[in-house]
């Protein structure tokens, strides 16, 4: 697929989403139903309308809604293609959705600013309140105003950085494993999971805060936001497996998530970002082999040869459109000489099994000859989206597409 038949999906895709408004359902959505405080076990509910290929929601209350990830994705996504393609109704869309995600924070005050899920929802170990702030998205909505600021060079938006993080270090607290090293809690829950994507997320936003407010450290409540950056980015090296993998984390008793799924791309491309601000020649080059590491085993492990992501290392089925887009990011953010190919398969087959040529959007799973057609906004679309954009963004580092 050429990079005009990119372009022209793209918009299409672009097309879809603003008439649904931005709003959907999501694979994770079940507490929006009024039912399901009355069923026991629900959490085991909650699986089964993830994988049903059967949409159930409207029948039992849930609505379609904003989910809060598509404001930061949908506005990285516009910014995109206002540096691609130069026309100011994309900037102007961007800086819409930013003053809805504004007033869709959880916690909004001097000191803080804060998002939550626009669902409940249940873990094994944790239950998320979606009233209540999570580290990786503060930290994602975030880095959408870094980019909000590096074009509009507006100042207000520093400050505004600066009740996030104080948010991500009163919400996810500071944490050290059994082993010493740190992390940033994934929520305000007293069993928080140890994630490294979501601990990464916020080191990028740390340090790319840093460099945009000139300064080279600073204190938040008595944390210093370097040494801190510089721990955890200590403890993805010391924690990246012989592989160049990642498990997904540990509980907060010490259990392995073993999982190695698109997070994987969460860590490595908030790696290869915050390199440029890494002045320590000899830390430099560490982080460039632990992310070279992550990097290829994405490329070469978790893609297949057709171009299919694996859903979780080494168990291939279902191919997850999720997945798929965050291969397409990934591998779009970095090229060597052998990545070219892969990226372009990549597209291939995610445009080949996963288009609704009719609607202009994508499915969601694909198990074997059998498509799941449930089309979701965030996991699919607005994912895809970003994932579309950057690579336009960034045609001219790819030499096939």
């Amino acid at each position: 697929m050429d990079k005009e038949q990119v372009l022209k999906h793209t918009l299409e895709l672009l097309d879809y989403i603003e008439k649904e408004n931005y709003l959907g359902y999501d694979p994770y959505d079940f507490y929006l139903s009024p039912y399901a405080k009355y069923i026991p076990k629900s959490i085991l509910f909650l699986h089964l309308q993830k994988f049903s290929p059967i949409n159930f929601r409207p029948l039992i209350g849930i609505h379609k809604d904003m989910v809060t990830k598509v404001y930061g994705l949908m506005i990285d996504s516009y910014l995109n293609l206002y540096s691609l393609l130069h026309e100011n109704e994309y900037l102007e869309k961007s800086k819409i959705l930013f003053d809805r995600m504004v007033s869709a924070a959880v916690v909004n005050t001097e000191e803080e600013l804060g998002w939550g899920r626009n669902y409940p929802f249940k873990t094994g170990g944790e239950i998320h309140d979606n009233k209540k702030p999570l580290v990786y998205l503060d930290s994602r909505l975030g880095l959408s105003i870094i980019n909000l600021y590096d074009i509009t060079k507006d100042a207000s938006l520093i400050p505004m950085l600066h009740r996030i993080i104080t948010n991500i270090l009163r919400t996810g607290r500071v944490l050290k494993n059994k082993e010493g090293y740190t992390f940033i809690g994934y929520s305000p829950d007293k069993n928080t999971r140890l994630t490294f994507n979501a601990s990464m997320v916020a080191v990028e936003l740390f340090i790319k805060y840093l460099d945009r407010s000139k300064q080279h450290t600073c204190i938040i409540d008595k944390y210093d936001l370097r040494q801190i950056s510089y721990e955890i980015i200590n403890t993805m090296i010391h924690y990246q497996e012989d592989d160049g993998s990642w498990a997904y984390g540990y509980s907060a008793k010490g259990e392995l998530f073993a999982q190695r799924d698109f997070h994987q791309g969460f860590v490595i491309d908030s790696i290869y970002n915050i390199i440029p601000y890494i002045d320590e020649e000899p830390f430099k080059e560490e982080i460039y082999n632990t992310y070279i590491k992550g990097y290829n085993f994405l490329k070469n492990i978790q893609i297949g040869e057709k171009g299919e992501f694996y859903w979780r290392h080494p168990k291939k089925l279902p191919i997850d459109i999720h997945n798929q887009a965050q291969g397409i990011l990934s591998l779009s953010l970095f090229q060597n000489e052998n990545s070219f190919e892969t990226l372009q398969k990549t597209i291939d087959y995610t445009f080949k099994h996963f288009w609704n040529k009719r609607k202009h959007c994508f499915y969601y799973q694909k198990w074997g000859f059998i498509i799941n057609k449930i089309s979701y906004i965030r996991w699919c679309n607005a994912w895809m989206l970003f994932a579309l954009t950057t690579t336009l963004l960034n045609k001219d580092k790819i030499k096939t597409v």
